[in-house]
Order: C-alpha cells, then structure tokens, then sequence
C-alpha cells in the first residue's frame, strides 16, 4: 500500500538517464509513496518512495532537473545513478575494473568529476580546464564511513543487489531479456585497445574465443561477502576458497557530451588527465558533464563496457543494477538527522 508523504518531506533526489538505469533505482525502494502535484509548467514524471529512513524523489535526466528543484524545495542532496564505460587498465591493483562493478566518484585531493572535452589547445597539446561538482561534504563522510563498513561485514551492498532480485522475480528471468537485470551469461572479455571492432562483424564472439586480442587478466581477490548471499548468482566462489562478485571503486568519472567507443582515445585521455590532474580515471559517461561546481550531487555508475569498438548491450541492464545497489547501501548509511543538518540543495542538479 503507498504512503502519504508531503513535498516537504523529500530530501533526497536521485536523477537517471535511460529507463533501464530508473527500473533498477526504482525497485530499490523499500516502500512507494503515492504521486504528489508538482510546480506549475513541471512537465517532469517522478516516482516517490523511501529507502530505508529516507525519502526518495526519482525522476530521468531527460526531463528537467530545474523543474524538479521548484518542485521539490527541501532536497537536500542529489544522486546520479546510471552506466559508464571502464578504461583499460587490467594490470592496476586495487582499480581492476571488471564488468559489472561500481565507480563512486567522490575521491580526495583530485577532482572526482571532470569534463575531458573543456579546455584550450596549446602548443603542449590539449589542456584540460574543467573541474565539475565535488560531492557535499555530509556525502563525503558517509562515503567513508561505509568504506569501513565494508571492511568490517563484507559487500554489504550485495545484499541490496539480492534483495532487489528476490523481490522483483520479472527482473529475475533470463529467458526475458529485456527485462533481466541479473549477472548476464556473455562472458566478460577485455580487448586490446589497438584492435578494433570489424565492420561486417555483428558479434564479438567469434575472434572472442581466440587469444590473439583478449588481454589476460587474473583472479582478483576481495574480501568475502555477507554469508546470507552466498548463493546469488552475481557471486562466482573459485577453487581457491575466494569469490569475486561486482567490486566497488572510488575515483575520477570522466563525462563529457559524446560517447566513449575508441579505445585510442579512451586510453589517451585517461593518460591526459593522470599528467595534468593526477587523477585516475575510473570511468567514461555522458551526463555527469550537466553537473556544475556547487551543485551537492554524487554520480554512482555501473561498468557495462569497457568504452571502446566492441561496445555492446549484454550488461547495460546489471550495471544500473549494481549502482543502484550501492547507492542504496550508502543512503542505508546515513542518518537521517545528517540530512536534515545539511544546507538545502536548491542546485542539485544543473541542466546538460
């Protein structure tokens, strides 16, 4: 049954870009809240629910962000929640992004957002001039505060990822694709960035199975997960008594206005900003670029490809998943009164 809750009572407003990514927000929430009117000439479409003691206003970046803010005057913080592509960096030892995994874009002493496209040509090459929204330092904290948690009782986001399956059971049966959001059967290949994808070539499957241009990588050896998901399907347990499962990681996102599929240009820019910013990028999206200095927002994503030619849709729908998992593990975190405490966020999110 939906719960009555006044405009007022929202302080949490979480901005998706595609349908997929709203579906695996949406059915992280614990309860939903019947609809509510909006400010007059708000064309946006929202879906209102709580996640554990907090309020939670959804709508999709396609629609305006402006027009959620007049609507919804005592949001105090933002989340974006969605996809991005990974770079090329199998051989890094605690940034070993595999498919599937989390990037946090909320990182100390460099930037946690920036635009890879804004700067000036210089007879040194391309100078990088823009640095975006750095999380609200209230978001900050319980970043780091969750951290430990994870050190201490395992992934515990993993337990939001079942949970959504176990109560969702439509986004839980691989016979209908477009609506599965479970660990995917394609298997999760890495490609040399100087081979690209064959024109005429509708899969990858074919040179897939040969060892000419897939990059070796090794197991990868984190720390174990909460008993009580043993069984999901998400966790692979290995002879060697360890599992690997959708990690999560905390970094530099690179957004900008178009999208990633070079690998050239993907590894390029990568060394670009580690040379100008010294910030590893973690992740290459499109939306993020919308978010200005100021503005109290956190951009959570979801490994679906690894930003180059071979760019396909078989994870598009666990990725969102598994952010969103996360970005309801953290918000599970944070205390209410903290919430409250904090400045209003009138500018959550800026148009793109």
């Amino acid at each position: 049954m939906a719960a009555s809750v006044s405009i007022d009572e929202y302080k949490v407003g979480v901005i998706c870009a595609l349908p997929l990514e709203r579906t695996a927000v949406d059915s992280m929430f614990d309860n939903y809240h019947d609809l509510l009117p909006t400010a007059s000439g708000d064309v946006n479409t929202y879906s209102f629910g709580s996640i554990g003691k907090h309020n939670v206003v959804l709508a999709s970046l396609c629609e305006r962000g402006r027009d959620m803010r007049r609507s919804f005057p005592g949001v105090k913080f933002g989340l974006m929640v969605g996809i991005a592509g990974g770079p090329l960096r199998p051989t890094t030892k605690h940034h070993d992004l595999r498919l599937g995994d989390v990037v946090v874009g909320c990182v100390n002493g460099v930037p946690s957002v920036i635009n890879y496209r804004l700067g000036k040509e210089t007879s040194m090459g391309f100078d990088i001039r823009s640095e975006l929204a750095e999380p609200p330092e209230a978001i900050q904290r319980a970043v780091s505060a969750l951290k430990t948690q994870h050190q201490r009782e395992g992934p515990t986001y993993l337990k939001r990822l079942d949970a959504m399956f176990r109560k969702n059971p439509r986004l839980n049966r691989p016979q209908i694709s477009v609506d599965y959001y479970n660990q995917p059967q394609v298997p999760d290949y890495l490609l040399e960035a100087d081979f690209v994808h064959p024109q005429d070539a509708a899969g990858c499957e074919g040179y897939r199975e040969s060892v000419d241009h897939v990059v070796a990588r090794g197991p990868r050896f984190l720390r174990d997960p909460p008993a009580d998901v043993g069984t999901a399907k998400f966790i692979k347990r290995r002879e060697d008594s360890f599992t690997d499962y959708p990690n999560v990681h905390y970094g530099t996102v690179a957004s900008a206005d178009t999208l990633m599929k070079d690998a050239t240009e993907r590894d390029a820019v990568y060394q670009r900003v580690k040379r100008q910013r010294k910030a590893d990028v973690l992740c290459f999206e499109m939306e993020a670029v919308g978010i200005v200095k100021g503005r109290q927002c956190l951009v959570v994503r979801g490994i679906c490809d690894y930003s180059d030619s071979h760019k396909n849709d078989a994870w598009q729908n666990f990725a969102p998943a598994t952010a969103a998992a996360y970005a309801k593990d953290l918000l599970l975190r944070i205390p209410p009164e903290m919430v409250s405490k904090s400045p209003r966020a009138n500018d959550v999110i800026d148009e793109g």
